[in-house]
């Protein structure tokens, strides 16, 4: 498959190569560079040991660890730096005494236990967050853990570690499934409950109280809806993923079949969203068998995933959709998609388990040091996609040449100086000449795939006349 390469560049007079900054590009069907939890990318058993897992079903970084809930094995691993070969070994689990075992609330309900598929993994570099989603609860470890089974230092959700009863209260979950903390307040997404709660400062001690709830207009009652204050379509279906993307917070609506984004973080109850991902409008929620298959859809999206640069990325069935800029208006599509060879394909590990494969509901997790980290949760396996690191060089014909009624033509190419296969963009290539304004650019080709040595051949026609410094040595 292509990689579809975008670049900006400025245009210099004299023909030469002149390398410019690095390109960043994650692009279609991508394989992965490192997978955790197997040995290889052909691989998806599940297994309980200390470079294995089963069924991950949330995944984190805070640049430094990387953190992964492990849900069938009821255990978080920790890895102490981020692993670069496959099949690296954790260095620290939670939820159980070694990396062998995998009992649900080993040794009875504590504050070292997990329950049942713990969800959500989430830190701050400080504190460690964990959605321990059956025990109806979530933990915060005040500091990185360090040693296995490691006690929580405060639950959320429950007045004590012992307790794991349901409520619809401002201090009780029935499920929470998503977590994360912004600018010192902890956020919980509690699916059961078909709403989000905000706590205006992280817990220090049990049993905490909300102070802001989303999807209700109060937190004692369990609404549903297809609105844009609400939640689900019944109860239990309600928001699972949550992140914070440049003071916005993004919603995942899997019982609509959407996510929602808020502009702001609100500060008073059942606020409505502003823009909708997946759907026209904030009152349409198309029937599964009218969904059709595109890159404005989804259907069976289990979270969104904070990236940096501004992108949004969402998991659905069997891919992950990439968006290069947060949407501003409903029904946006993606612009990459992880898993498939298109956006109207959707086949479980499409072309056969591999480093480009993907199965079920997937998990992104986050963006860190240009690696996307994604949990492929039917494949019992961790995916990390490096960023692509391209640094292209520019070539220029030494003087514009005259294509008549008084207008220049500049020439030139770009050697994206990689082994790979790339589709050049027109619409996404610019030039400035003189430091008089960006214009549009040319291929002498069209938008041009080469299989060979990467090199494309442009030009740019402009009007000398008003650019700064006339023709005089162009720039």
């Amino acid at each position: 498959m292509a990689k579809r390469f975008f670049v900006l560049f400025l245009l210099i007079s004299l023909y030469f190569s002149i390398p410019v900054s690095s390109a960043l590009a994650y692009y279609t069907n991508m394989s992965a560079d490192v997978v955790i939890g197997q040995p290889d990318f052909i691989s998806n058993s599940s297994t309980t040991t200390q470079n294995s897992l089963s069924n991950p079903l949330g995944v984190f970084s805070d640049g430094t660890h990387l953190f992964v809930s492990d849900g069938n094995n009821n255990r978080v691993l920790i890895w102490n730096s981020i692993p670069t070969k496959n099949g690296t070994a954790a260095d620290i689990v939670l939820g159980q005494p070694d990396f062998i075992s995998s009992t649900a609330n080993n040794g009875g309900i504590s504050a070292r236990t997990l329950n049942s598929a713990p969800y959500c993994v989430y830190s701050d570099g400080t504190h460690l967050v964990v959605c321990d989603q059956n025990n109806r609860r979530v933990l915060i470890w005040n500091s990185i853990p360090t040693t296995n089974q490691q006690a929580a230092d405060v639950v959320v959700g429950q007045p004590d570690f012992v307790t794991s009863s349901a409520g619809t209260t401002a201090s009780k979950f029935t499920f929470a499934i998503g977590a994360l903390i912004y600018n010192g307040k902890l956020i919980v997404a509690d699916t059961g409950n078909n709403r989000v709660l905000i706590f205006n400062s992280i817990p220090k001690t049990n049993g905490a109280s909300a102070d802001v709830v989303i999807g209700n207009t109060n937190f004692t009652s369990i609404t549903s809806g297809t609105t844009a204050s609400t939640f689900g379509v019944s109860n239990g279906t309600g928001p699972r993923g949550i992140v914070m993307i440049d003071g916005k917070l993004i919603v995942d609506d899997p019982g609509n079949r959407r996510v929602l984004i808020f502009n702001s973080l609100p500060t008073t109850n059942g606020v409505s969203a502003d823009v909708v991902v997946g759907e026209p409008d904030f009152t349409t929620r198309t029937a599964e068998a009218d969904l059709g298959i595109s890159c404005a859809r989804l259907n069976g999206n289990e979270t969104v995933a904070s990236a940096a640069n501004g992108r949004l990325v969402i998991g659905d069935n069997h891919r992950v959709l990439i968006f290069n800029q947060i949407p501003t208006s409903n029904g946006a599509s993606a612009d990459i998609v992880l898993g498939q060879s298109d956006c109207v394909t959707k086949t479980a590990n499409n072309g056969g388990l591999s480093a480009s494969s993907l199965n079920g509901n997937i998990r992104p997790g986050v963006e860190v040091n240009n690696k996307l980290f994604v949990a492929d949760s039917s494949n019992s396996r961790l995916l990390i996609f490096n960023n692509v690191i391209s640094t292209p060089v520019i070539g220029l014909y030494p003087f514009p040449e005259a294509v008549g009624n008084g207008r220049l033509r500049m020439r030139g190419n770009v050697r994206l100086g990689e082994w790979e296969r790339y589709i050049l963009s027109n619409s996404k290539m610019e030039v400035s000449v003189n430091g008089g304004g960006y214009g549009a650019v040319s291929s002498l080709y069209g938008n041009r795939e080469d299989t060979h040595d990467n090199l494309y051949e442009f030009f740019h026609e402009f009007d000398p006349s008003p650019i700064p410094g006339g023709t005089e040595g162009y720039t």
